[in-house]
């Protein structure tokens, strides 16, 4: 029985079936930025768990979209393995974790390329930007607000012109 979980990077499971193993994934960043140098990802099924509480039985295979350029360090059938990848498109990454039995839980993570270069609005946002006014400039920034530097990646905290905060270039 194959139990499949799309989530975000980090949630712990959806609801459990007793029984049943489910997968945890985390990635470190969790973003890819564009143009930059090939990047190095560190995948982590740590959390993961087995429904009858026999977690040193668990077998894990990954799969990513496209495939990293080099493993670093681990393996593709690993707990934990850090992978090298490219910068030009978004990366889906799979996991699928067995137990003894043969019951699998899977999850699915992508993740996004991040632009780093200042984008017109005239020349469309992604999905997870809006168009503000940063400078005087109709400019595409992340939907999400942020308080610091640090929470933006490859970008930096920027006020717009209506007050609010988000991660822009510059």
């Amino acid at each position: 029985m194959r139990l499949w979980c799309p989530a975000p990077l980090l949630l712990v499971a959806c609801a459990g079936i007793e029984g049943m193993p489910f997968a945890v994934l985390s990635a470190a960043p969790d973003m890819l930025c564009e143009g930059a140098p090939p990047t190095e990802v560190t995948l982590s099924a740590r959390g993961s768990i087995d429904g009858d509480g026999d977690d040193a039985e668990l077998s894990f295979q990954w799969s990513t979209t496209p495939a990293p350029l080099a493993v670093i360090r681990g393996s593709l059938t690993a707990i934990e393995w850090i992978g090298s990848f490219p910068t030009a498109s978004p990366v889906s990454i799979d996991l699928t974790v067995t137990d003894d039995h043969g019951a699998q839980a899977s999850r699915r993570h992508v993740l996004p390329l991040t632009r780093t270069a200042a984008v017109s609005c005239d020349a469309g946002c992604l999905d997870h930007e809006i168009c503000a006014v940063v400078d005087g400039q109709s400019l595409c920034v992340e939907a999400a607000t942020c308080t610091g530097d640090d929470e933006c990646g490859c970008l930096r905290c920027r006020q717009a012109a209506d007050a609010t905060w988000h991660c822009a270039t510059g």
